[in-house]
């Protein structure tokens, strides 16, 4: 039996600006204050502004369990360390990917709870060796997303990946796929080995497949299973730290490591699919022969392009056209919001959005099941962003990008929301490191994930396109932006586009297939600034002479649609961004001076003129590629 404990809730910190405790002493410590998991400490009085360790701490009841212990991070901000009563569990650079550690504890007795002390050091400074070096990234600190402990048998499904193809459109014959990842202690299984029990060969007693309304839609009793491959998942993550105690003379670290198995099955049977305007979702319930369940949410659909550069959902052509959004709020900061992630997607899906770009880092379980649910399209994207080529060149940058790609396929490869994983943003794609890395990147997700498509923003425009092994070609481009001085006319964006697709269509290329996301678009607007003086016609589109006024923003996206409207191999089109966002970290006295102003929210959510304009562009261009 699998037992969730949420250590989300209140938790002691302590502000050390000289790095001088140590988890020890953080004990003793009475200058501390309180604080809620999920936060960041920066919207805070005393951290608004702060750069460097803060302790997080409080005791932990465990019940009286033999088995496997995780401990598991949703996210952070910072250099983390993590302690159970002054034993380290383990340490990681960065929180933008879930993150698991696992241990056993000695044996209690039942119906007895054991207190310990969970201690976690965080470091929001620059460190060395960081994948990306911009201050919109590095003000925050904390633990902003969740945190739980899970107690799991010596032998239990670590996760289980699931992928479907459709056989017959008409009458929705599906095959899929289940891949199970099942993870075993060593010491156990050595203690089993000389043991003869009908039990000890892993088996599944049942799969069962309801649909949204927990009727059985498939049951397999007694399922066999094949060996399967998925081990490249797991790399990294098969440490078992062993908390023992002081007189414990069995301990041996050979023994106390994680082994990690993985099986298959295949079926086939008639399933309704997930689509944009009927996102029908499936519950698969995994019942072992021990007596343990898991249980994972599905949707069965297909994700493909043609040869017109189109991407099909289901066959069928689909626009991913939205916005980027960055998880924060003036109040919380970037910290989990379930209220505020509810009312975002629900918003976008009322308006029309078609799909959301989380820009640059991972997002959240919860984000990606209310996608899934509301049926809105999700390009998710590791925090590759704007290295410069020293880092590129580096191989430690190249092993994290591998290590951040292969957790965030890992965590959400179950989401029919996801269509495409993103590996690079602004990365330079001119450059060979660039290419290098991107193509690095994109090869060892098609093996992780071969059902979804890949793609990288080039900088500046897209070069060597032809050489990169991605499946989406992203550019970001700010015609018109008030802070780049640049001309917003139909020569400007139309002749980009042009000449980029006449370099795909050679035919010694064979790039027909290869769709155009614009990336990022638009321009800064302070919201309530209005344009007092006349539009000026400009070869056709109105632009307004007022730079960060809300009319030259909506004038933007509005010229931006105009000029993709009969270019269907431009596929997505997103707007830069939901809301305005928190840019520099020193500046804490003033939210008007500390944020970008490209959203077409203001901070707190209000709508500027932006918004209403992309609404009636995004239904303009849907009807227009329609009636085509």
């Amino acid at each position: 039996m699998t037992i969730n404990i949420s250590l989300n809730g209140t938790w002691k910190i302590i502000y050390d600006s000289k790095d001088l405790y140590s988890p020890k002493s953080i004990l003793t410590q009475k200058e501390t204050e309180i604080t809620s998991v999920p936060s960041v400490f920066n919207v805070s009085e005393k951290g608004a502004g702060y750069l460097g360790v803060v302790w997080y701490y409080r005791k932990v009841s465990i019940p009286a369990y033999n088995g496997i212990f995780e401990l598991y991070l949703e996210g952070w901000y910072g250099k983390a360390e993590f302690y159970l009563n002054n034993i380290k569990l383990g340490e990681r650079l960065y929180g933008y990917t879930p993150f698991s550690m696992y241990f056993t504890l000695p044996d209690a007795k039942q119906n007895e709870s054991n207190e310990y002390s969970l201690i976690i050091k965080i470091d929001n400074r620059e460190q060395e060796g960081q994948t990306f070096r911009t201050p919109v990234f590095k003000q925050w600190g904390g633990l902003h997303r969740n945190i739980e402990l899970i107690l799991h048998p010596f032998e239990f499904i670590k996760t289980a990946f699931f992928e479907s193809k459709i056989i017959n459109q008409d009458n929705q014959n599906i095959k899929f796929k289940l891949n199970l990842v099942v993870f075993s202690s060593l010491r156990h299984e050595l203690s089993q080995s000389n043991k003869s029990t009908k039990n000890s060969q892993y088996k599944l007693k049942s799969i069962k497949i309801l649909d949204s309304g927990n009727a059985l839609a498939m049951e397999i009793q007694n399922p066999s299973l094949d060996e399967g491959d998925q081990i490249a998942f797991l790399k990294n993550e098969l440490g078992l730290k062993r908390i023992k105690k002081q007189d414990d003379q069995t301990f041996e670290p050979e023994k106390d490591k994680l082994i990690c198995k993985s099986y298959f099955i295949e079926s086939t049977s008639n399933f309704k699919l997930w689509k944009l305007d009927d996102p029908i979702l499936y519950k698969v319930i995994i019942e072992t022969n021990r007596g343990t369940l898991h249980t994972i949410q599905v949707g069965f659909r297909e994700i493909k392009t043609d040869n017109q550069g189109q991407i099909l959902l289901n066959g069928s052509p689909v626009m991913f056209l939205g916005v980027n959004r960055h998880d924060e709020h003036p109040e919380c900061g970037p910290a989990f919001n379930a209220q505020l992630i509810k009312h975002d997607l629900s918003i976008m899906k009322s308006h029309g959005f078609t799909g959301i770009r989380p820009a640059h880092y991972p997002t959240t379980e919860f984000f990606l099941n209310i996608c899934d649910q509301l049926g809105i399209m999700v390009m998710e994207e590791i925090p590759n962003y704007i290295m410069m080529p020293d880092m590129m060149k580096d191989a430690k940058t190249l092993e994290r990008g591998k290590r951040m790609l292969r957790e965030t396929i890992r965590a959400h490869y179950n989401h029919p929301s996801i269509i495409a994983w993103s590996v690079a943003n602004e990365c330079k794609s001119h450059l060979p490191e660039s290419k290098s890395m991107i193509n690095d990147l994109c090869n060892l997700g098609r093996i992780l994930d071969p059902n979804r498509l890949y793609h990288f923003t080039g900088y500046p425009g897209i070069q060597n396109i032809a050489e990169i092994q991605a499946n989406i070609a992203g550019i970001n481009v700010y015609y018109g932006d008030s802070t780049a001085g640049k001309k917003l006319g139909p020569e400007t964006l139309t002749s980009v586009l042009e000449n980029l697709r006449d370099f795909m269509e050679d035919e010694d290329l064979a790039m027909n297939d290869f769709p155009i996301f614009i990336t990022e678009f638009g321009s800064q607007a302070h919201y309530g600034y209005h344009d007092i003086h006349p539009y000026k016609a400009e070869d056709g589109y109105s632009v307004p002479y007022t730079i960060y006024t809300e009319e030259r923003q909506a004038a933007v996206i509005e010229s931006f649609f105009n000029q993709v409207l009969d270019k269907k191999y431009v596929n997505g089109l997103l707007v830069w961004c939901w809301r305005d966002n928190r840019y520099e970290p020193e500046i804490s006295d003033s939210a008007s001076a500390a944020t970008m102003k490209y959203g077409i929210l203001d901070w707190t959510g209000a709508p500027k003129l932006g918004f209403y304009v992309l609404t009636k562009m995004i239904e303009k261009l849907k009807k227009h590629r329609l009636s085509k």
